[in-house]
Formats: C-alpha cells, sequence, structure tokens
C-alpha cells in the first residue's frame, strides 16, 4: 500500500514539475517582443558603358552587385528607365546676332526633347549671372524666357577705334553659380548644365577652369 501511494505521489510531483516547465515555457513565450529596424531604400542611379564610351542597354536585376562593407546587400527595386533630369540653361549675353536667331528658332525644339519629369532653368551671364527662370517643368515658361534676355554687343566702341572695350563673359562663374544650384535638386536626378556662349572669357573670373572642372 505504501508502494502504491510513493508511485502516485511520484506520478502527481512529475505531472506538476511538467505543468510548471509548460507554463514558464508558455511565460517565456508569452513575454517576446517583435524587434523592428527602420531600413531607408537607397537609391542607386547608374550608367554603364564599354570601353569605347558608349551607353550599354538591356541590362537586368541581375547584371548588378551591390556591397556594402564586403557584403553583398539585396536589391528590392530595379528599373532600366531613365532617372529625371535637372537642366540649368546658360545663355551669353553677348552672343552675336545669328546665334541668338538660331537659338530663338530652336529652342523650342531643344525643350520639347526632354520629357515631363525633367526640371529646367535659364540664367543669362556678362560679369553677373541671373537667374530668369527658377526650375519648373512647364516649358512654355523656359521658351518665352529667351525674350527677356537683355542681349549686348561683344565689342563696343572705346575712346578710340584702336582701344575698343570688350563685353566679355564671365563663363566660369556662370558654370559655377549653375552647380551649386543644381547640388539643391533632389539627389535622384541627374544634372545637366547646357550652355549657349561665344568663348569670349573675362580675365576677372573668380572660379578658374581647373577648380570650375573639379
Amino acid at each position: 500500500m505504501i508502494k502504491i501511494w510513493l508511485k502516485l505521489l511520484a506520478i502527481i510531483l512529475g505531472f506538476m514539475v511538467g505543468v510548471g516547465l509548460a507554463q514558464g515555457v508558455d511565460v517565456r513565450e508569452d513575454q517576446s517582443v517583435d524587434l523592428e529596424v527602420p531600413v531607408d531604400l537607397v537609391l542607386v542611379p547608374v550608367t554603364v558603358e564599354d570601353k569605347g564610351g558608349k551607353l550599354i542597354h538591356s541590362l537586368q536585376k541581375n547584371d548588378f552587385e551591390v556591397s556594402e562593407d564586403g557584403i553583398v546587400q539585396n536589391l528590392t527595386y530595379f528599373s532600366v528607365e531613365p532617372s529625371p533630369l535637372s537642366i540649368a540653361f546658360l545663355l551669353d549675353r553677348t552672343i552675336d546676332d545669328r546665334a541668338q536667331e538660331s537659338f530663338r528658332q530652336n529652342m523650342r525644339a531643344l525643350v520639347e526633347a526632354f520629357s515631363g519629369f525633367d526640371e529646367m532653368a535659364f540664367y543669362e551671364f556678362l560679369a553677373v549671372t541671373k537667374k530668369l527662370q527658377d526650375f519648373t517643368f512647364e516649358k512654355d515658361k523656359l521658351v518665352k524666357t529667351i525674350s527677356k534676355v537683355d542681349f549686348v554687343p561683344v565689342v563696343l566702341p572705346g575712346l578710340s577705334k584702336l582701344m575698343p572695350v570688350v563685353n566679355s563673359s564671365d563663363l566660369d562663374n556662370a558654370i559655377m553659380t549653375a552647380a551649386y544650384e543644381l547640388q539643391r535638386r533632389a539627389r535622384n536626378r541627374r544634372k545637366v548644365i547646357f550652355v549657349v556662349s561665344n568663348g569670349v572669357v573675362s580675365f576677372s573670373e573668380r572660379h578658374d577652369q581647373p577648380e570650375t572642372r573639379s
């Protein structure tokens, strides 16, 4: 009889220990939390060229591999669509009449060549660079801006025929101004500076060519 009670007691104790362990597991499982880590989607615009400098098309997701600290990252999004552009038009006020007329005639076709996702701004420059039209998607605004340009002759009559006054332009400074403006546009946009000039550059440039190119 004593042996039977001991067996029953052992079974009961074993059952209680099992229940306790199960409850302990349930408690630990109930205390588990979901850890959420914010992850930013990073866009990496790329341009692939061959040895001759020509663009390579028809590339797919499997043709690319992105690594960070030696670890290959998962590409969650891939698109072969071109990135939108931010274009800064720079117009030299000293271009001759023929160049002015050519630019007026071709301005519409030039602007229409860009997509509706591309934004454009218009600047005129001489000694000072002036923005005539801020970045806009409205192509008509940009085309009409050319009528606001105050053109001047490159050579003005001086005190004598031997000492003419030359209206030279600060070309490098104008490019630097446009570059600063483009830096403030969205990072996913490709930047373009379109220059129309006669190439007569002022000697008073604040930014020389090596600095402008950098």
